[in-house]
């Protein structure tokens, strides 16, 4: 059987938003986003941190502090009883790479499906039953190039009714 998944945007949807995070002390949790991810995580959605990551590309740091600015927000998630399964990246950018190495028109930049994609493969998930939450217009492309649900994270600031919806049973409508 499939699985359902609940994708996450990290900067400015799971964290506040600082350009170019290479700092784990910068990182701010939005308690919203956790409370909503926590919900879901307990009706058996598999939350999965999906993220552009052209700081890579642009040389303002490499792949190594991605990975550990990742850990550790996933660090403070599982304190909040919130558990990454997974965190997929992309440090590529077409035009504005310094290194050229990364200067490359990829499938997994958002706002493609390829990160989305890579996740449905290696957990057996099932994209139309699943949810892409992000703060851009790319990471909603990109959920709707998979075939996910989307929500813009601001509703979950302003729409109790998401809210009141993750905390009652499971989410069945879609929202922008």
């Amino acid at each position: 059987m499939k699985k359902k998944a609940l994708f996450l945007d990290r900067d400015g949807t799971l964290i506040q938003h600082i350009p170019y995070l290479h700092r784990i002390e910068d990182i701010r949790l939005l308690l919203p986003v956790v409370t909503f991810a926590r919900a879901y995580q307990e009706r058996g959605y598999l939350p999965i941190m999906i993220t552009n990551q052209s700081g890579v590309a642009r040389g303002m740091f490499d792949e190594e502090t991605v990975q550990h600015v990742n850990a550790h927000v996933c660090k403070l998630l599982a304190a909040e009883g919130v558990f990454m399964q997974a965190c997929y990246y992309c440090p590529h950018h077409p035009t504005k790479a310094t290194i050229q190495a990364y200067a490359v028109n990829c499938s997994c930049r958002k706002p493609l499906a390829g990160m989305l994609l890579q996740a449905a493969a290696d957990f057996e998930i099932d994209l139309n039953q699943s949810i892409m939450l992000g703060d851009s217009q790319c990471d909603l492309d990109a959920g709707r190039a998979a075939g996910c649900q989307v929500i813009h994270v601001a509703a979950l600031q302003t729409d109790q009714l998401i809210l009141q919806a993750a905390s009652e049973s499971t989410f069945s409508q879609q929202k922008e």
